[in-house]
């Protein structure tokens, strides 16, 4: 009996010894802090829109040249051939005795031959309207003024179009090039005309609808 209250006095200090050694454990702190990292900051950048490969920033011509007055309508040709591009158009007039490209600007259909060719719709944009000078591509008979050339913008539209059609991208460049012009240089929808109607020729081709250019020139208008 002895033994016994001898084993469990000895118990007891050895839960007691236990108990005044027990240290609770710390409390667990993340050691790394989860931290949320932003994206870099996105410097804005002006927005250009495009046009077929064409900046419409460059369709501007130097300011210190720029008469906004001088330009009162548009005038639209085609190259009367399947392939071509400024550069082509270029070499064609100087054979004739021009001084060289006699539009504004060109507007091409994707067609590569020979050497010659820019994608489509892509708007090139000729020294004459860079450098502000008198056009080549349109005198009315007997106009000694030579109102159609000094004072309207001639485009060229890559293409037959007594043949084929205009492509997609040829109609929305046109039609943004047209409206740009317009708004820039306040023309009237009237005096947006085809060769054919100032000189006794076919161009800008029979295929070619003003019918078609006036609706898709309203239409892209009501969307801005």
């Amino acid at each position: 009996m002895l033994v016994r209250i001898l084993i469990l006095l000895s118990c007891l200090f050895v839960l007691i010894g236990c108990a005044s050694n027990y240290e609770p454990l710390p409390e667990i702190v993340d050691a790394m802090p989860s931290k949320v990292i932003l994206p870099p900051a996105v410097t804005p950048t002006k927005t250009i829109t495009a046009v077929g490969g064409t900046i419409q920033r460059q369709w501007l011509p130097p300011s210190y040249l720029e008469d906004k007055t001088r330009w009162q309508g548009i005038v639209i040709h085609h190259s009367a051939r399947p392939y071509g591009c400024a550069a082509h158009e270029h070499k064609y007039h100087k054979s004739i005795g021009w001084d060289g490209l006699g539009y504004q600007f060109v507007i091409n259909n994707g067609i590569f031959r020979n050497g010659y060719g820019k994608p489509d719709g892509f708007v090139e944009v000729g020294y004459r309207w860079r450098e502000q000078r008198t056009g080549s591509h349109c005198r009315a008979n007997g106009d000694r003024g030579n109102y159609w050339n000094k004072h309207t913008v001639g485009m060229c539209l890559i293409g037959n179009f007594n043949e084929t059609q205009l492509t997609e991208r040829q109609w929305n460049s046109l039609v943004k090039l047209v409206s740009f012009l317009q708004n820039r240089y306040n023309i009237p929808s009237d005096q947006i005309k085809g060769h054919r109607d100032i000189k006794p020729t076919d161009c800008p081709g029979s295929n070619f609808s003003f019918f078609e250019l006036r609706r898709r020139l309203t239409r892209y208008k009501r969307s801005r």
